[in-house]
């Protein structure tokens, strides 16, 4: 996986050397409660698991301002097709515009080369930033679910978005399913 950029941004493949980043910023309790899998509290070897899993399901990539690590923003595989779109940063890097600048850049990215047709994302309901920053990508609103959060040990009202990618290059890519693609998504997760 090749990194990217954008005008303020460096988006490069997360690694195991990001574990203490990861820790350290992920694991804080504002920004682990906003996320469906990371525990508060994440240790340095939980960290080297999390992306370990990440990475194994997808594309996730390291979030770099004026040479900090400050988040990640992922294309997680859920089928053919349709990737979920995901996204965090440390808490003192929130109200920047950084989230909306990196995964602008992976969608226009995942446009040009990959072979997803629809990305899915969502939010928990008490996140509203994250819902205007999907609001600004031309995610559509397509309901609503119950979703786990590890950091909080129960499930969490969300929002659920869709939106399609139109890649530049036609017929790179095998047809998908005809699935509901927030049904596939569930089903992974169960």
């Amino acid at each position: 996986m090749v990194g990217l950029s954008t005008s303020r941004l460096l988006l490069r493949p997360l690694s195991r050397e990001d574990a203490a980043d990861v820790s350290r910023l992920a694991g804080e309790w504002r920004v682990a409660r906003m996320m469906a899998d990371m525990p508060a509290g994440l240790s340095v070897d939980g960290a080297v698991a999390w992306i370990d899993d990440a990475t194994s399901h997808g594309r996730v990539f390291a979030i770099v301002t004026e040479g900090r690590f400050v988040g990640a923003v992922s294309l997680i595989d859920v089928e053919p097709g349709i990737a979920e779109l995901g996204f965090w940063l440390g808490s003192a890097y929130w109200g920047r515009g950084i989230a909306l600048e990196a995964a602008r850049g992976v969608l226009e990215w995942c446009g040009r080369q990959d072979c997803y047709h629809t990305i899915v994302s969502g939010h928990y309901i008490d996140n509203p930033a994250s819902g205007r920053v999907l609001g600004r990508l031309g995610f559509a609103p397509t309901g609503h679910s119950e979703v786990w959060s590890e950091a909080r040990q129960r499930h969490v009202a969300a929002l659920r978005f869709v939106r399609s990618v139109a890649p530049d290059v036609e017929g790179d890519c095998e047809p998908a399913a005809s699935r509901d693609p927030l049904q596939a998504l569930a089903e992974r997760r169960a």
